[in-house]
């Protein structure tokens, strides 16, 4: 918060003592020239007095003008700059005594300063000298602020002041004389101010006229509040009168229905007995007959209603059939899209699974087995190699397809599930589809020139060489860089990836010396499963897993580490005190056992190394 902000946008209340000590300690002197250089706000402040120059820092003190300066100050952010300026020439000494102290010493002995200062001047110096934009500072804000508790031990910030000027005393008596003059000079003899001239002494017959009219305004406001009372019960009265009206009649009404009916009924009664003799048990029947019939029809009515109703949402038999076919049809083809193609487009897996939910909910409708019968049957295909086709290429679906192929391998011994071996040759192939795709991330190494051929992490594990080596592993940083595809959304799926990560980490934690894999975490901990370490950093210390391996690497005295990362930050901090840094997809690959695409494809280089330390 900087002086032309109101102090409305602190996090506590600023009363009106803030606004009074701010007033109070201005001179009359200074209030009278802001005056003059600013005849707007004088104008505003001044209103109903005199406007003469030396009476200005008089009237500063009077109750109505001061309420007009703290409603000033509190409304209007160029005002309150203005006097806040004004206020720190006249405070000159306390805000400089705030403005040399270390934001730390504040921040550690705030609450002894602010019963010091005063909690009013405490915070007009934090506005001036812009100690406000500091978080930390706002944090220290709360509805205790404005508590004021001068205790003895209040006084303890300024015994190391008290002690240097006791020595300087006794070492420099006469400077410490001087100065002590200069800054409290004796008290002089003011004569009395002379008395105000009397056109400048205040009319009090015109004070009490004012007082008088004033009291008579608030009489009618109180007799116009009284009436608006007043008026308010009988409308609620009149309202509740109305409303018991509406209901009489209403049942006026209806009363006056049944009479004409029963009036009507009689008269025809009477007229039909003119030609026929009926007796009452057959008239009843009769009545009884026509408003079944009457029922009925009223029922029929309704029904073709509703029916013509489904018609329009639902459409008609033939209709939905052809729109399913033609739905059929481009599932189809989505499907060899999704076994041929390369790159699927993001729009085509979106129209497919809105279609198949659509179908699904079609066929779930009443009746919709009327779709189907008496017409070819649609064209389908075989539900397992649909769902592979379809199956997301992203490494959280190869472990789905491990599962589905020890699955199958159970089955082939049991003999249960005839041409096993297309969903077999289904699941080798979304495999491959699945490995090139990560492949098509890798980024080959390109080693500077200086260091001549690099050392691969592969050549480096196949001459065990690797044992000798500590490694150190940014766990969501390998995570981060897979194409997750629509998993990426799901929370979930990266919990999986990491549990699926840690695993085999665990399992290839033999080829090196020792393993560090470090994850972002919130209240931080640490695991063992062999000689892997699963360290998780502490979000609510402000420290996560970057700082974690910085500071690690950098307490190490030699270079028998190696590094999993492709973050800037920690390689440009530790790649001095590393042997190698090894890429996050290269080493996944390596982790997971991933083939490269095109059987004897030598996987790319994994890492730079310095070969004179193998």
């Amino acid at each position: 918060m900087s002086r032309n902000q109101l102090p409305a946008s602190l996090p506590i209340t600023v009363g009106d003592s803030f606004y009074k000590r701010i007033v109070h300690d201005i001179s009359g002197a200074d209030w009278a020239r802001l005056a003059r250089l600013e005849p707007t706000f004088k104008d505003l402040i001044f209103e109903g007095f005199s406007t003469r120059i030396d009476k200005l820092a008089r009237l500063v003190r009077q109750p109505r003008v001061e309420t007009r300066l703290c409603r000033l100050l509190r409304t209007d952010a160029l005002f309150f700059e203005l006097v806040m300026d004004l206020w720190a020439e006249a405070q000159l000494l306390l805000l400089s005594f705030v403005e040399m102290l270390d934001p730390g010493f504040l921040l550690e002995h705030w609450i002894e300063l602010k019963d010091l200062i005063g909690p009013e001047r405490f915070l007009a110096c934090l506005i001036l000298t812009d100690r406000l934009e500091d978080p930390n500072v706002l944090e220290k804000f709360d509805e205790r602020f404005w508590d004021r508790d001068l205790e003895l031990g209040t006084l303890d910030l300024l015994l190391p002041t008290a002690a240097v000027w006791r020595e300087l005393a006794a070492d420099y008596p006469k400077v410490v004389e001087s100065f002590e003059q200069d800054l409290w000079p004796a008290a002089k003899v003011v004569p009395p101010p002379p008395p105000a001239p009397a056109e400048d002494r205040p009319d009090r017959r015109q004070l009490r006229r004012e007082q008088e009219r004033r009291a008579r305004v608030e009489a009618r406001l109180e007799q116009s509040e009284g009436e608006k009372r007043k008026v308010e019960e009988d409308l609620k009265q009149v309202r509740a009168e109305a409303e018991a009206l509406r209901g009489r009649l209403a049942q006026v009404e209806q009363e006056q229905q049944r009479r004409l009916e029963d009036e009507l009924a009689r008269e025809r009664a009477r007229w039909f007995q003119r030609y026929r003799a009926v007796d009452t048990a057959e008239q009843e029947s009769y009545r009884s007959a026509i408003k079944g019939l009457d029922d009925l029809l009223n029922k029929a009515d309704r029904a073709l209603q509703l029916q013509a109703a489904a018609d329009e949402q639902y459409g008609l038999v033939e209709e939905v059939a052809r729109r399913l076919l033609r739905i059929e049809f481009y599932l189809q083809e989505m499907e060899r899209i999704q076994a041929e193609s390369l790159v699927v487009h993001v729009e085509v897996n979106r129209v497919r699974q809105a279609m198949e939910a659509e179908k699904e909910r079609i066929l779930r409708l009443p009746g919709s087995e009327r779709l189907t019968s008496g017409r070819e049957p649609l064209p389908t295909a075989d539900p397992w190699r649909r769902r592979l086709r379809f199956l997301e290429q992203s490494p959280l679906s190869l472990a789905k397809l491990a599962k589905l192929k020890a699955l199958l391998e159970q089955l082939e011994e049991l003999q249960l599930l005839p041409d096993i071996h297309l969903l077999t040759e289904a699941v080798a192939q979304k495999e491959r589809q699945i490995q090139e795709r990560i492949y098509q991330q890798f980024q080959p190494a390109q080693p500077a020139a200086a260091r001549g051929r690099p050392l691969s992490l592969d050549e480096l594990v196949a001459g065990g060489q690797s044992r000798r080596y500590d490694l150190y592993v940014d766990g969501y940083n390998i995570l981060l860089q897979l194409d997750l595809g629509q998993s990426a959304k799901d929370p979930r799926a990266l919990a999986e990836l990491r549990e699926s990560l840690i695993a085999r980490m665990v399992a290839k934690g033999r080829l090196f010396r020792k393993v560090f894999l470090v994850f972002d975490g919130i209240d931080g901990s640490r695991d063992r499963q062999g000689n892997v370490d699963i360290i998780y950093s502490d979000k609510h210390h402000g420290i996560n897993a970057d700082a974690i391996i910085i500071d690690a690497l950098k307490k190490r005295r030699d270079q028998n580490s190696l590094l999993v990362t492709a973050d800037r930050e920690i390689i440009e901090a530790t790649q001095q005190r590393v042997f190698g840094i090894i890429a996050p997809l290269h080493f996944y690959s390596l982790l997971f056992d991933l083939a490269p695409p095109e059987p004897g494809s030598p996987r790319p280089s994994a890492a730079f190394f310095n070969p004179g330390k193998v």
